[in-house]
């Protein structure tokens, strides 16, 4: 509770990059591949510290791949996780006439978003 979560935005090229770097327990090795599945969750259900039923990478995902982006996962080497979203950049024409966005979750997926 005591450990700051730093978050940076910016731009590269013609994308651009979000970043969230805390310093917890990070994510071990062997559940990294599993992270952004649904209903996921790394604590042991008799002994769990955190509410939640482990959607939220995953939405986090759908949408970044429904905005054509990428969400990524590394070890932060000062100990805990980073987690990077990636999104194209809009054109300055589109972004001069921009209301704000619209995501739209494959047809799938439409029902757990409820």
């Amino acid at each position: 509770p005591d450990t700051p979560v730093h978050v940076t935005v910016g731009t590269e090229d013609v994308s651009v990059r979000i970043q969230v770097i805390d310093r917890g327990p990070g994510i071990p090795p062997g559940d990294q591949q599993r992270i952004f599945e649904r209903f996921q969750r790394l604590e042991d259900p008799l002994t769990m510290r955190t509410a939640g039923v482990g959607v939220g990478l995953f939405i986090a995902q759908q949408l970044t791949t429904s905005m054509h982006g990428e969400v990524r996962y590394s070890t932060n080497p000062s100990g805990g996780s980073i987690f990077t979203v990636t999104l194209p950049a809009a054109s300055g024409d589109a972004a001069a006439h921009a209301e704000g966005p619209t995501v739209t979750l494959p047809a799938e997926h439409a029902a757990d978003a409820e």
